[in-house]
């Protein structure tokens, strides 16, 4: 039985050191972690009747989405 050799198995490709990249890959990095926040949402009220009967939205889920997404008024 042969045993290998430990540099056998070693990848001839250099590994990528994460600290060497540009010095925005920290901001970058967060940047993208809050992007769906920031994102354009699904918006129902830009369908036209036709469009929103066939995709089972209903005038109650019409009123619900602009009483969540409008402005507070106290």
């Amino acid at each position: 039985m042969k045993y290998a050799d430990t540099h056998e198995f070693i990848s001839q490709f250099e590994p990528e050191i994460s600290c060497s990249k540009s010095p925005n890959s920290v901001r970058e990095k967060i940047k993208s972690s809050f992007k769906s926040l920031f994102d354009p949402t699904f918006d129902p009220t830009r369908l036209t009747r036709v469009e929103r009967r066939e995709m089972g939205i209903t005038e109650q889920d019409i009123d619900w989405h602009n009483a969540l997404h409008g402005p507070l008024v106290k």
